[in-house]
């Protein structure tokens, strides 16, 4: 009873800790948790994508804030401050944003703000301080998994205690799984992570010394061996796989093929941060990893370089790819940086990323300035080439390749979902009308398929259908590709028939038996379907003789009228469709 009593105390210590250390980052935490909630509840709320930013932007800013000010600041108005200018500028920002929709620029810029708050929440820590870069870094690894793992097991509790109320005691309102979610993925998830990270000022460190477990900077010996034993021996496999790739491979085509580029990525990211959990374990796999791996990080980089630069010269610049080559070239900083610089020193590339990003965000070097400048480069430079451009005018294209209609196509789509076209005079007789066709002469989804027809036809409905002379009329669905069945309770002159589908080799047929199974008629479907094929891509009302289809045989004779005939070719791939109505008369 005393062990768990204390545990309690020490857990509500520990959230009466947090709470008072970033107070204005729980205010806006407890704000998305309402928001959430708000949606959950009502389904709908006004301006929810605006006001999600901006209490994100200023949880991450009042976050940022807080440890700059326990690193360099003494005084309680310092961090008054800091507390008004984090809610401040999440207002700004919120007034900026409010009443627009959120375009591509302002979401990507708002994430790279974001991260570069979280590299200066991991980065201040260490500057001109006992503490090393890798240190604050492993202390916030450490503190995301364990709060996302206690979140996960108090999240499978919470739906367990849930679905045994709802099926044994009183029906639950489902969005309670959602409210539960809510709350511990918005609240209970960040305070707990926010406890776990170490108190670098003096003062803040007397007030966590009950509250907050010890060792939050160092690896536990679980963590090193699942970084020794499992991180390092996965990224060495990755990278024995990567360099065969690589040595296999290596041709010219090799270098555009769209794997290359998020794989050399996905294998930069991943030798940097197992380097910066690594950087302080002594065991041996340790030490080779940081002594081979930052040697290997640099020619990799460079593979990654080259490929996207080759993907420059056929797609342009893009501000997907300008982020790709910018973080090229900050890996490449990363290994060097980590050959031949101690590890304690290493929180170098914490800055060199921090201004990276900025630059990539800041007019006119940003990425959306400088692919916005490349891609309507691309687009005026083929229309002058055709001899599509008149001063500001546009003149529709007649014989165009089809690499040029692509880079039109590709440029002008970049331009338009950035929002773009606007800016330049000679694309005005586009933005006046919206008509791609009409603008440049050729189509904008144009596929370059050797085959594609497709064929819509279908009977005039003002037309009456005689029906004297004949036995019987039922709704029927014919196709080439699929089995109806015929239609049930065909019975005439007091004997019962059944109208079946039978196919021989590649043709179908529609088939009268009586009911000892003697052929009455037959009719071909394929030869219905072949009256149709050679019409050309039509979409066409036909008279009730076009739509009519005679099967004649000794016993009897089978009319069917279509009402609608669907034909669709795609790539040498068909597809046949109709439904209408067949009549039977028995001689």
């Amino acid at each position: 009873m005393g062990k768990n009593s204390g545990a309690g105390s020490a857990s509500l210590k520990l959230i009466i800790y947090t709470i008072r250390r970033f107070p204005m980052t729980i205010v806006f935490l407890v704000s998305i948790m309402a928001l959430n909630a708000a949606v959950i509840t009502n389904d709908d709320v006004e301006h929810y994508s605006e006001l999600m930013l901006c209490f994100i932007l200023g949880a991450s800013l009042s976050a940022a804030l807080q440890i700059v000010w326990e690193r360099f600041f003494k005084s309680s108005m310092a961090r008054i401050l800091f507390m008004l200018f984090a809610a401040v500028s999440s207002l700004v920002y919120l007034v900026i944003v409010f009443d627009t929709d959120i375009s591509v620029k302002a979401s990507i810029r708002t994430i790279i703000i974001l991260f570069m708050l979280f590299i200066a929440f991991i980065w201040v820590p260490s500057i001109k301080s006992r503490v090393t870069f890798y240190e604050s870094f492993l202390a916030v690894f450490r503190a995301f998994f364990i709060a996302v793992f206690f979140a996960g097991v108090i999240f499978l509790g919470v739906y367990l205690i849930i679905t045994a109320i709802d099926q044994l005691i009183a029906d639950v309102d489902e969005r309670a799984y959602l409210h539960a979610a809510n709350i511990i993925a918005i609240l209970y998830a960040p305070i707990h992570f926010l406890s776990l990270i170490p108190a670098y000022d003096k003062e803040v460190q007397e007030d966590a010394e009950e509250a907050q477990p010890s060792g939050t900077r160092h690896a536990s010996r679980f963590l090193e061996g699942l970084i020794s034993y499992v991180f390092i021996p996965v990224t060495s496999l990755f990278t024995v796989i990567l360099l065969l790739y690589i040595i296999i491979n290596i041709t010219g085509a090799f270098w555009k093929q769209s794997l290359l580029e998020p794989l050399l990525v996905s294998y930069s990211i991943t030798v940097i941060v197992v380097y910066l959990l690594s950087a302080n374990l002594q065991n041996v796999f340790a030490k080779y990893f940081r002594r081979i791996f930052p040697k290997v990080l640099v020619p990799v980089v460079l593979f990654q370089t080259i490929s996207s630069i080759l993907k420059i010269n056929e797609l342009g610049i893009t501000y997907g790819r300008y982020y790709v080559i910018l973080f090229g070239l900050f890996a490449t900083a990363c290994g060097v940086i980590f050959c031949i610089i101690p590890a304690a020193k290493i929180g170098v590339i914490a800055p060199i990323l921090l201004i990276m990003s900025a630059v990539s965000v800041i007019p006119p070097v940003d990425a959306f300035t400088v692919s916005r400048i490349n891609q309507a480069g691309r687009l005026k430079k083929a229309l002058e080439a055709n001899d599509m451009l008149e001063g500001n005018t546009i003149i529709p294209g007649k014989s165009l390749s089809s690499e040029d209609k692509q880079t039109i196509r590709s440029s002008l789509e970049y331009l338009r979902r950035l929002k773009d076209t606007g800016r330049y005079d000679w694309l005005a007789s586009y933005n006046e009308t919206d008509n791609f066709s009409k603008t440049f002469g050729f189509n904008e989804y144009e596929i370059n398929e050797p085959s594609a027809k497709y064929i819509s036809l279908s009977r005039d409905p003002n037309r009456m259908i005689p029906i004297s002379g004949l036995d019987y009329m039922g709704a029927i669905s014919l196709s080439l590709s699929a089995d109806y069945k015929g239609p049930e309770g065909l019975v005439i002159d007091n004997m019962n028939y059944s109208l079946e589908f039978e196919a021989d080799d590649e043709e179908r047929f529609m088939v009268l038996y009586d009911d000892e199974r003697n052929e009455i008629i037959r009719a071909s479907i394929n030869e219905f379907f072949k009256a149709y094929e050679d019409r050309g891509e039509d979409s066409d009302v036909l008279t009730l003789e076009e739509a009519s289809y005679t099967a004649v045989s000794n016993l009897a004779t089978m009319i069917f009228i279509a009402d609608q005939i669907n034909i669709n070719n795609w790539n040498g791939e068909s597809s046949y469709y109709a439904s209408g109505y067949v009549f039977i008369n028995l001689n």
